[in-house]
This record gives C-alpha cells, sequence and structure tokens, in this order.
C-alpha cells in the first residue's frame, strides 16, 4: 500500500489531499511514524511553506527510507529559484500548484498500481491556482 507523508501547512490543500488519499484507499502518516515495512512512501511537500524546514525533512526522509521514498514538491509556477532548491533538496518531481490539482490523482493511482477511480479527484479548485508549468 502506498503511504503519503503531507508536509502541507496550507490547510485548504491538506485537506483535500487528505481527502484524496481516503477515496484511493491511500494511508497518511505522520513524517516520524511510517512504518518501516518496505511499502512505498510519497512524500508532499508545499514548498512555499517553512523553507528552512523542508530541505532538512526531504533529507532525513531519505536517509531513513531509501529507495522507498518519492518526493514530489509543489509551488508557485513562477518561482524557478524555488524549484531549482527543491530539486537539489531532493524532490524527485516539482510541480506548480496547478499541475498538482489536475495531475496528482492519476499520479498517485499510477504509483499505488490501482486504475483511477473517476470520482477521486482534487480538481474543482475555485481559487485557480497558478498556470502550468
Amino acid at each position: 500500500m502506498l503511504r503519503l507523508v503531507l508536509l502541507v501547512n496550507d490547510l485548504y490543500f491538506r485537506v483535500r489531499l487528505v481527502d484524496l488519499a481516503d477515496r484511493l484507499g491511500l494511508e497518511v502518516c505522520d513524517p516520524v511514524n511510517i512504518p518501516d515495512d518496505g511499502a512505498p512512501v510519497l512524500a508532499i511537500v508545499d514548498l512555499a511553506g517553512e523553507a528552512e524546514a523542508w530541505p532538512q525533512t526531504i533529507a532525513a526522509l531519505k536517509a531513513r527510507l531509501g529507495p522507498q521514498l518519492t518526493v514530489l514538491g509543489f509551488g508557485p509556477h513562477r518561482d524557478v529559484g524555488l524549484f531549482r532548491r527543491a530539486r537539489a533538496a531532493g524532490c524527485d518531481y516539482v510541480w506548480a500548484k496547478s499541475k498538482l490539482v489536475t495531475d496528482l490523482p492519476d499520479f498517485l493511482t499510477r504509483l499505488a498500481g490501482r486504475r483511477h477511480e473517476p470520482d477521486a479527484n482534487l480538481g474543482d479548485d475555485p481559487s485557480r491556482p497558478d498556470g502550468d508549468l
């Protein structure tokens, strides 16, 4: 089973991500208490939050979980420097917020090895986040 670790302080995105995980039957774990059973883990990192904390957290998770960990960072698409710092810190994927909204359900189902359920999406975003990359 794919586990999610959410390093997301933005309550709006956090609630939507937890809801999506519930609909897809994925487990959401605290970064400190991830079971050590070899199951794949996806850490989703809000790059706009706590810029001094997420690089250290990513490094600690990568050291502890090794190849079972995939890190996806997201943030405003216009901040190219932020995306470069995220890649340097160990993010395997760096997406604009809009890409997260449109592509995360399919991405999660691929990582979990499941078929996509039509109603399991993160869409219907009234805030219209920044454009795609």
